[in-house]
């Protein structure tokens, strides 16, 4: 995966029938964080629909954790002020951090051509990530 293309995937629910989307993206920056988690790596944003219908914005690593429970994100988007997101984790898998109100975030990413996310990591803290965004596959509703 590019750090400048979506992969699109869709997937058929097997209980309901309904096919869903996602769309994931790699950062443009790579973080290096303490041991045991040694080497730099790339970041994951992915956004989609649930099989219920509901949206979900994801930022993910490989190898890693990241340091929050209900934590505030600098996030901005292009060129303007930065705004502060609501987060978490969902324990045990602290390797993916949810972002709140995920429809309004699509919304955001789907006009802009950048993103830059300062999210924390455990032992290490706040890092700024960069995903180049432009050219967003999914149309939000």
């Amino acid at each position: 995966m590019s750090s400048h293309t979506w992969v699109v995937s869709e997937r058929v629910d097997r209980m309901t029938g309904r096919t869903t989307k996602s769309a994931s993206i790699w950062s443009v920056d790579k973080i290096s964080l303490p041991p045991p988690y040694q080497g730099e790596q790339p970041v994951m944003l992915s956004v989609g629909k649930t099989p219920a219908g509901e949206e979900y914005v994801i930022l993910g690593v490989v190898s890693g954790q990241f340091w929050c429970s209900d934590c505030q994100l600098r996030v901005r988007f292009g060129e303007s002020a930065v705004e502060y997101w609501s987060a978490t984790t969902k324990l045990p898998r602290t390797q993916f951090l949810y972002i709140y109100d995920a429809k309004r975030f699509i919304r955001a990413v789907s006009t802009s051509e950048k993103v830059l996310i300062e999210a924390p990591f455990y032992a290490a803290g706040p890092f700024p990530i960069e995903f180049h965004i432009k050219d967003f596959p999914l149309v939000p509703r």
